[in-house]
């Protein structure tokens, strides 16, 4: 064989298509790199290598780490020949946003998890605590919405946290992803639709303290989703039901068969209706002009019978959580027109909803609660037709009681008040 038969060889040419093949393999294999940052190599493209953030990871706003290190790497405080990471390097090699999902989780399963109504009984509390955030690994609406509140929890208790950028961002994120969900509910998300729906809707009520009231508009995105607390919960009941031998039914009976439930109508039969059934009455000739029927007749009663549920748990001196759990679960516990009628502005729905509000004047000092009683109060007394103002003499006499008291701990109990 001649000498440039031999170069031939080794130097196929460029018109032989398998010879292309070969050698832009060969080139693309020579590109790869075994120390880019993991999100680069998960989408398998070419890292820059750039510490601590790399290019890619900057232009794309993800999170960038590094689990894989060139020996004699700048960062390493030794010269051994070993490429394994000591734990200063991974520490520097963590992005800012990696820490403070670190704090967030924390926070909620050592601390806003203790907070959350429904955490009462230990195995609700143990759902919560370890099969939410676990369940939230592959779900990230339900991450999301863990990292939401955590992070309100954190801005609302300690100010100094700077948690509050994070958690308009974690929000604008759930909010999107959570209506996307609810519409496609399937055995295998039934749980976290179900767990990012609950923490959700406890999400925004705490948000009612710090939201904009002036000029007073209705908590409309709290309405709605407490309104379809019930659609959504009967929307996964129907899934996960057909699977008897399912883990998510396990965990749904669970909730749904808490003693908590159960006891929410256990009052004595004279009591709940007796509190407020001046709120039902009908004789002014302002109730003329009210829309009026069935389903209206019976929504207000059940609202009604609700609060004076609240109330005989509030006098009875039942403990903080359980009265939290109910003032929590009110709205979802009533027929969706309810909710309606609120938004509908209707006057006797706002009356209503302004004794709801009265009855957490005792539960200030609870951080999901804080100043929404005399801010919600103040802006619904707004709202209502001046001839429907006598009703509101209970919840404006207790909103100025808050207002005048220098210790937010010396309130008295509501039981003081003539309703």
């Amino acid at each position: 064989m001649s000498l440039n038969d031999q170069k031939d060889a080794l130097n196929p040419t460029t018109d032989d298509p398998q010879s292309q093949r070969q050698q832009k393999s060969r080139k693309s294999y020579h590109k790869k790199s075994k120390t880019g940052c993991g999100t680069c190599r998960s989408r398998r493209v070419k890292c820059d290598e750039v510490h601590p953030i790399c290019g890619n990871c900057v232009r794309y706003g993800v999170e960038c780490f590094y689990d894989r290190f060139k020996p004699g790497y700048q960062y390493r405080h030794n010269t051994s020949s070993s490429s394994s990471p000591t734990p200063s390097n991974v520490a520097t090699s963590r992005s800012p946003r990696h820490l403070l999902e670190l704090q967030l989780m924390s926070q909620f399963i050592t601390k806003t998890v203790d907070s959350l109504p429904t955490s009462t009984q230990p195995e609700l509390a143990k759902v919560w605590r370890e099969d939410a955030p676990r369940l939230a690994m592959k779900h990230p609406a339900l991450l999301d919405t863990i990292f939401a509140l955590a992070s309100l929890h954190l801005t609302l208790t300690q100010p100094s946290s700077n948690c509050s950028d994070a958690h308009c961002q974690y929000m604008d994120s759930v909010l999107k992803a959570h209506r996307e969900e609810i519409r496609n509910v399937t055995l295998s998300n039934a749980d976290a639709v179900w767990f990012t729906s609950s923490l959700l809707r406890f999400t925004i009520f705490a948000r009612l303290q710090e939201r904009n009231i002036e000029p007073y508009t209705l908590p409309g995105e709290w309405l709605s989703l407490m309104s379809m607390a019930g659609s959504t919960f009967r929307s996964i009941w129907t899934c996960v039901r057909e699977n008897p031998g399912s883990e998510k039914l396990v965990t749904m009976e669970l909730f749904r068969a808490s003693i908590l439930a159960q006891e929410w109508h256990k009052q004595p039969d004279d009591v709940s209706p007796r509190a407020f059934a001046h709120l039902l009455e009908r004789a002014m000739p302002r109730d003329e002009l009210e829309p009026w029927g069935s389903e209206i007749s019976e929504t207000y009663a059940q609202a009604v019978e609700a609060l004076g549920n609240i109330k005989y748990a509030i006098d009875s001196k039942q403990a903080t959580k359980y009265v939290t759990m109910r003032l929590a679960a009110y709205l979802g516990l009533l027929p969706p027109k309810f909710g309606q009628l609120v938004l509908d502005k209707q006057p006797r729905a706002l009356v209503i909803f302004a004794h709801y509000f009265t009855l957490m004047a005792d539960y200030t000092d609870v951080w999901t609660i804080g100043a929404t009683p005399q801010r919600e109060i103040t802006g619904l007394s707004s709202l209502i037709p001046e001839d429907w103002q006598p009703l509101m003499h209970w919840p404006l006499s207790v909103r100025d009681s808050i207002r005048s008291a220098s210790n937010m701990e010396a309130i008295n109990d509501l039981s003081q008040f003539t309703i």
